[in-house]
């Protein structure tokens, strides 16, 4: 069964920072004091995997999920504005 899951990605410092998303290889960026949404809906209890660098975070969604960005003021962003397909 498929679960839509929220995940808000905080950018609390006072530099600009990169949000990769796998397996899409998109690269989002998120100014000081601001944030993106990314809703993933895919397969209940798959987990969401998350790796920190310096510059930012990589994001990876489950196997068989959609994803959507969404800006701060709520707009969708990436190439379709909407879903990507589903990862592998």
């Amino acid at each position: 069964m498929d679960r839509e899951t929220a995940v808000k990605v905080n950018n609390d410092g006072d530099r600009e920072i990169s949000l990769v998303l796998e397996p899409w290889g998109e690269i989002y960026r998120i100014a000081p004091e601001s944030f993106l949404d990314v809703i993933v809906l895919g397969v209940s209890g798959s987990p969401i995997e998350i790796s920190s660098s310096v510059n930012g975070l990589t994001f990876w969604p489950p196997g068989g999920s959609t994803v959507r960005i969404l800006s701060a003021d709520g707009t969708a962003l990436g190439e379709q504005g909407g879903p990507r397909s589903r990862t592998p």
